[in-house]
């Protein structure tokens, strides 16, 4: 590495990369004598099999050195030690992957490159058939794999699947740059939003692609812009990424176009917090009337709107083409993002919103991905002097009542701010009971604030029923006397925009 003047900020480079090692989860902890006998059982496993099942690799360890793995925690720490050092590749963290270990790093990165080199695939700018897999993962190795193969290619990005062709794939960073005549003209009403890089990683668009496959519309995805569809196709987006000029623009337009940014927008932080150091500053785009007609409309920092807002209490911005006055908080919420909360003096304790969640057990990923939502939500307010505490029942579930368990639930319920209720195919009888405790403090006290969310997914006939269909349907008799209008969601993005819109009016009014 060469570097000018002599080699300046060596040093530093140097004393950086020292740091990051030492911080590794693994630098200076010892290696058990047993981890190096699966290390050796693995070496030779892997000369006849480059991927196994993680059940394969538990009896593994336990029969190379039983007395060793009789905890599954430590053949997980075994296994992730693997995976850090990079002997093995296992994913732990991602749902689709965790349970396979692939024992031939380069087993997995050549089916991954196989795809992205071939030709045939390249002369069709990107776009996968579905005996694309068959005629290219053909090795024996790859036989009975090609699922998990798929699964890498979707959680890293390289590729997803098509909306309407679920066995056809895309690879956006080999399809071609939009075309001028597909670019939007200004002709309707939409929001606009930008991010602005100092450095801005290549392929961002291509990512948002990926994390938001099911919303494209069509095969109307390019390596440079997308268009997506939502609430069957009222609302659409397209988001377009310029690497000259290192920004990514997002337009919306539709009956719910603030839902639609707000859906990029989280998709969008997801990409940016997975890169170290990289920051965008958001620019708002002038919703005036006349702005609306032009290429380039007045501009407004979102970061200034915020500082005009809180520090100089100012309510307006006026435009510089129009000279029309705009509420900077109604500007901030039509957009889609978040009003900024005045920060608590720091003599002040931090104010703590309690939130309870009620749900059945087969709406399980959905309170995992709120519990996650709830944590990225606190990371945010944070500065503001709020915590946003989430109570569900897997928290109580060794927590020992006098009575019964349900208790300790019920006693949540009353001391909640917010009572969050999901529901799917059914009504569950503690979770209608939940509600009843929620509501009954609520018409008593006003408190806490109620949501209620129904799921629309689509059920197996053969996975109704009778009795669980009965009691969503009598519960929903319930809402409608007591005049309580619940909310319905397609799947957990759109159910975490919905419920963060609502946070964002009703924290203050907690405060």
């Amino acid at each position: 590495m060469d570097l000018p003047n002599q080699n300046e900020g060596l040093e530093v480079i140097k004393d950086c990369i020292t740091h990051q090692i030492k911080n590794l989860h693994h630098f200076g902890k010892g290696v058990p004598k047993s981890w190096l006998t699966v290390r050796n059982q693995l070496l030779e496993k892997s000369t006849t099999d480059p991927c196994i099942p993680f059940h394969a690799f538990i009896e593994l360890c336990r029969t190379a050195e039983p007395d060793s793995f009789e905890e599954l925690q430590e053949i997980e720490d075994c296994c992730q030690f693997f995976h850090e050092i990079g002997v093995v590749l296992w994913y732990s963290g991602i749902e689709d992957l965790w349970e396979w270990v692939v024992l031939q790093p380069d087993w997995a990165m050549n089916a991954v490159y196989k795809i992205i080199d071939d030709t045939n695939i390249q002369e069709r700018n990107g776009h996968i058939q579905a005996d694309d897999f068959g005629r290219l993962w053909c090795e024996r190795s790859y036989e009975s794999k090609h699922t998990v193969l798929k699964k890498m290619l979707e959680t890293f990005k390289i590729a997803f699947p098509k909306k309407h062709a679920t066995k056809e794939y895309i690879i956006p960073a080999r399809l071609s740059s939009i075309p001028i005549e597909n670019r939007w003209k200004l002709e309707e009403k939409s929001l606009r939003l930008q991010y602005n890089f100092e450095f801005m990683p290549r392929g961002i668009v291509n990512q948002l692609s990926a994390e938001l496959s099911r919303y494209i519309h069509s095969t109307e995805v390019w390596n440079n812009a997308v268009n997506l569809d939502y609430d069957n196709s009222y609302t659409n987006c397209q988001i377009i990424e310029d690497s000259y000029y290192r920004n990514v623009t997002i337009d919306s337009r539709g009956i719910d176009a603030r839902g639609m940014n707000m859906l990029v927008m989280d998709a969008m932080e997801n990409i940016i917090d997975s890169y170290k150091g990289v920051k965008a500053k958001i620019v708002i785009k002038c919703t005036c009337s006349e702005c609306q007609q032009m290429e380039e409309p007045t501009e407004f920092s979102y970061e200034k709107l915020t500082i005009r807002l809180l520090e100089k209490g100012r309510k307006f911005v006026t435009c510089n083409e129009s000279d029309e006055r705009l509420d900077i908080e109604e500007l901030l919420y039509k957009t889609g993002l978040p009003t900024p909360i005045k920060k608590i003096e720091l003599s002040q304790t931090t104010k703590t919103i309690k939130i309870f969640l009620a749900s059945s057990k087969e709406l399980k990923d959905d309170r995992n991905a709120i519990e996650v939502f709830i944590g990225r939500e606190n990371k945010r307010l944070k500065e503001s002097g709020v915590f946003l505490q989430l109570d569900i029942w897997e928290d109580y579930i060794d927590k020992m009542s006098k009575t019964r368990l349900q208790d300790e639930y019920n006693k949540a319920v009353k001391y909640a701010d917010i009572f969050l209720s999901l529901f799917w195919t059914k009504a569950g009888k503690y979770t209608v009971e939940e509600f009843g405790e929620a509501y009954a403090h609520f018409k008593e006290t006003g408190k806490p604030y109620i949501y209620t969310y129904f799921k629309n997914k689509s059920i197996k006939p053969n996975d109704i029923r009778q009795r669980d269909m009965n009691s969503l349907l009598d519960f929903k008799d319930q809402l409608q006397e007591l005049g309580h209008f619940p909310s319905h969601y397609e799947n957990i993005d759109d159910l975490k925009n919905q419920f963060k819109a609502q946070l964002e009016r009703i924290i203050p009014d907690l405060l």
